[in-house]
């Protein structure tokens, strides 16, 4: 995929990285929620559900050399979107075990 290529999945864009919204702001969750669009991004490492708009969490190590100074809303977690159109956001603990469903 190129940038500002756009893939869904069902009604769920995929596509977005969630760096970049509208008019060149800073792409967030919040602000992605005012589109009306499902989105599933990933910028910010942090997962959390808005409206319609899912941040998974980050698959790499959770220290960083960038983000190892106070406190961090990291964690492990995954979007799942089943048959039925439903998105799931599965967050992990540190074992990769299964810390709550979302």
């Amino acid at each position: 995929m190129k940038m500002g290529d756009c893939e869904y999945i069902g009604d769920y864009l995929i596509s977005a990285h969630g760096d970049y919204s509208s008019n060149g702001q800073r792409g967030q969750t919040k602000g992605f929620s005012r589109l009306n669009l499902k989105i599933i991004h990933a910028h910010s490492h942090s997962p959390k559900l808005h409206n319609n708009v899912t941040c998974v969490g980050v698959t790499a190590n959770l220290n960083q050399y960038y983000n190892r100074k106070g406190l961090s809303s990291w964690a492990y977690a995954h979007s799942v979107i089943h048959n039925n159109g439903k998105n799931q956001l599965l967050v992990f603990n540190d074992d990769y075990t299964l810390s709550g469903l979302i």
